[in-house]
């Protein structure tokens, strides 16, 4: 196993942790008194930023992952936003969002020949069934930075899979209850161009 792929998920892990600590401003003194306690309360617990789902591209120079957000607290029940962020595994570059202001966006996964990251997404915009309101797998070539979607299915995309040669995707999909007069053809499949 190379190093790289044991070094970058602590790579990502403290560079997450280092943008959480530079976001509160802490003093030498109250590292080494030991006496500044803080009872730790809900809303401490809901401004936590959440990294998960780590994916190393297959080179080694790149990590994906799901970034959760806090949400607004001035806003009732507004839910957390989640964006995949990316990061080079030398660490010479800070995390960065993959497509800046996305609202949710999870599971990113690396073809295995590395030239494609695919994700989920509804690119925010979950408001009905039709497909292009539900989440769909997006794929974004590793030297653009335009996502593209991929599927287009009513009810959305569960989960998905690369095929072993990065030339298609297999997902799962959501199939909910249609009347029996529309025809039930899901695909499974889907090619890269």
């Amino acid at each position: 196993m190379k190093k790289t792929a044991l070094i970058a998920p602590a790579l990502v892990i403290l560079q997450c942790a280092a943008s959480a600590l530079s976001q509160t401003q802490v003093t030498a003194n109250q590292i080494s008194s030991g006496r500044e306690t803080h009872t730790i309360t809900p809303e401490d617990v809901l401004s936590i930023r959440e990294p998960r789902e780590l994916q190393i591209s297959p080179d080694g120079k790149l990590v994906a992952f799901r970034l959760r957000e806090p949400a607004d607290p001035k806003l009732a029940r507004a839910p957390r936003t989640e964006n995949i962020w990316l990061v080079p595994t030398d660490g010479s570059e800070a995390p960065r969002p993959l497509i800046p202001n996305l609202k949710n966006a999870n599971t990113p996964r690396w073809s295995p020949d590395g030239r494609w990251l695919a994700f989920l997404s509804d690119r925010g915009e979950a408001t009905g069934n039709e497909p292009e309101a539900t989440v769909q797998v997006y794929v974004l070539r590793r030297d653009t930075a335009r996502a593209e979607r991929l599927t287009s299915v009513p009810g959305g995309v569960e989960d998905f899979a690369w095929s072993p040669d990065s030339k298609q995707v297999a997902f799962i999909l959501v199939i909910k209850r249609r009347p029996k007069s529309e025809p039930d053809n899901p695909r499974a499949m889907m090619r890269l161009k």
